[in-house]
């Protein structure tokens, strides 16, 4: 299919595609991720209206309607449907005198997801007020500016994948993970068990994956951007060909900046919440896992290598985004000014300066900036905390004892703690 262009302007400033590669012409953004958007809203951590649309234009909030009254209902049946299957599997647990020493640390685990999920639900529900206006600045820009981009086929469908791919990989490794560890205790209620889990952990991972999923698409915006830039650095064409198709540029580098700024407000804090939770777990799994089971349960050690992972794995795409402004700035040096008249060095340098002014940068509400350097800070973090943990892990299982020995005495009279 062909490009769409309205203006003799817009025919010279607009980019050319590959021809040899099968292209697409640009239609409403949420079309792509509308299939993920509605499975979100049937678990209840995308709460806007008009979800079936193509156009993300006409997606609305409201505070008090029928969206969220179904929002709240599906989270009191998962809610409640884990914390029965948690109390089963305590329960189970305590059949295993081998294994009792486990449920205090059982219980710190449930109630950490339980406390996420509620955390996660929340600010998922208090920053979709901004939501609509998030889609409707990138339906502007798919139906104005950025309509003249001509993309791969193949790019858009890797794209509409991304989230999806990311949540049936999450599901698989945690039902089988899952089910391999409640099997241990109890086969009759393993699979109800391992499906709370999962439901629950979903929570945190639909909002996660539709942040992925736009930072997919705009990576890819920020791609042809560069790819533009160079072809008009290197045409050698006239300096007024030129001039219109720099301008171009610059206005859509102005519009992606706009819907990254966007995406701060309606991700940041879910960002900030999701990796201090996911450490927090993490920290946990593996002090269960090296401690008490004398790292000799795969599902623990999975866990907290899953855990880990998923809070860097968006960091990775953050991080790819953010480079490509360090591309556009190299792309704009490499220009050769010498000769060339007045406006075509003006819109080099205000090109230049616009970069500079306004980087490509997601930042956690204001907690941190979402890079690479925030991996390396996360592993220091979860390793400082568990290597204090495991130093001083005589007393926590002193204190542990005491409280399992209680609890066993309560529950038996004749049982004795001997010390």
């Amino acid at each position: 299919m062909t490009e769409v262009q309205t203006t003799p302007e817009a025919q010279q400033a607009a980019p050319r595609g590959p021809p040899a590669q099968q292209t697409m012409q640009t239609g409403p953004f949420f079309a792509r991720v509308r299939p993920f958007a509605i499975l979100s809203k049937l678990m209840a951590t995308f709460p806007v209206h008009n979800v079936l649309t193509n156009d993300g234009r006409q997606l609305k909030h409201r505070w008090l309607s029928i969206t969220l009254i179904y929002d709240l209902v599906v989270y009191a049946v998962v809610i409640s449907f884990f914390v029965y299957n948690a109390l089963k599997l305590i329960e189970a647990v305590r059949g295993h005198d081998d294994k009792f020493y486990l449920i205090i640390w059982l219980w710190f685990t449930f109630i950490a997801a339980g406390l996420r999920n509620f955390v996660q639900f929340t600010l998922c529900h208090v920053s979709a007020r901004n939501y609509p206006q998030l889609f409707e600045a990138i339906e502007v820009y798919y139906s104005g500016i950025g309509a003249e981009v001509v993309e791969r086929r193949r790019d858009v469908l890797r794209m509409q994948t991304i989230p999806i791919a990311r949540v049936i990989t999450f599901l698989v490794i945690l039902i089988a993970s899952s089910y391999s560890f409640f099997i241990q205790f109890n086969s009759e209620f393993t699979w109800s068990a391992s499906m709370s889990y999962v439901l629950v952990n979903l929570w945190k991972e639909l909002p996660m994956s539709m942040f992925i999923c736009l930072c997919a698409h705009l990576r890819q915006r920020f791609k042809r951007l560069i790819e533009e830039l160079a072809a008009c650095r290197n045409s050698g064409a006239d300096d007024a060909p030129a001039v219109k198709r720099l301008e171009n540029l610059r206005l859509q580098y102005a519009a992606l900046t706009n819907i990254l700024g966007r995406m701060e407000k309606c991700f940041g804090m879910q960002i900030a919440a999701n990796t201090l939770f996911l450490v927090l777990d993490c920290i946990i799994q593996l002090f269960i896992f090296f401690v008490y089971t004398s790292a000799d349960n795969v599902f623990l050690l999975t866990l907290a290598i899953y855990f880990f992972v998923a809070a860097c794995g968006f960091v990775f795409h953050v991080d790819r985004l953010q480079r490509k402004a360090e591309l556009l700035l190299d792309e704009l040096n490499a220009f050769e000014l010498e000769g060339k008249s007045i406006n075509l060095k003006y819109q080099v340098k205000l090109f230049t300066a616009q970069i500079s002014a306004r980087p490509i940068k997601v930042s956690a509400s204001g907690f941190c900036i979402v890079n690479n350097t925030l991996v390396a800070g996360l592993f220091g973090a979860i390793a400082t905390y568990l290597i204090v943990m495991l130093n001083s892990s005589q007393y926590i299982l002193a204190w542990a004892n005491d409280t399992i020995s209680t609890r066993r005495a309560q529950l038996n009279p004749r049982y004795v703690h001997l010390t």
